[in-house]
């Protein structure tokens, strides 16, 4: 059995709606959510003892958080903050590898919404962000 420390971890979002993909992982420091939750419909009868279910649809939100920065091209900002502030108007790309982006390496990849994007300052400490991003469509399980 193998383990990870996540600092090798890796994400990566759409730079432009449409465009390439962006390593975002030297502002992340926290990514969960994925691959996501499986939405169960009560079926049970009128007069029975114990509950029944049924698998329906699945869904994903991925909260994303980390160390605020405004490069001009690459930082968190000009991504996500860009996109979300001009208003989006289609899915992004995302790629998520929790042991990394080598060869054979896990990653989970779809096309998501910007659901929120917020920036917190507070006195003494380091400017941060948090950011939703909301699965369209199903999350494939690959490698890189």
């Amino acid at each position: 059995m193998a383990f990870f420390d996540s600092s090798i971890s890796y994400f990566e979002l759409d730079r432009s709606q449409g465009g390439a993909v962006v390593d975002l992982s030297a502002y992340i420091t926290d990514v969960d959510g994925l691959p996501g939750s499986l939405k169960l419909n009560d079926v049970t009868a009128i007069g029975a003892t114990s509950e029944s279910t049924h698998p329906s649809t699945k869904s994903a939100s991925i909260a994303i958080s980390g160390n605020w920065d405004d490069a001009a091209t690459t930082g968190l900002d000009a991504v996500i903050g860009a996109i979300y502030t001009a208003g989006q108007t289609q899915t992004l790309t995302f790629g998520y590898g929790p042991e990394g982006n080598q060869s054979s390496d896990i990653k989970y990849s779809g096309e998501c919404w910007i659901e929120d994007y917020s920036v917190k300052s507070a006195v003494g400490n380091q400017v941060t962000f948090s950011a939703t991003l909301r699965v369209s469509g199903a999350v494939a399980r690959g490698t890189y």
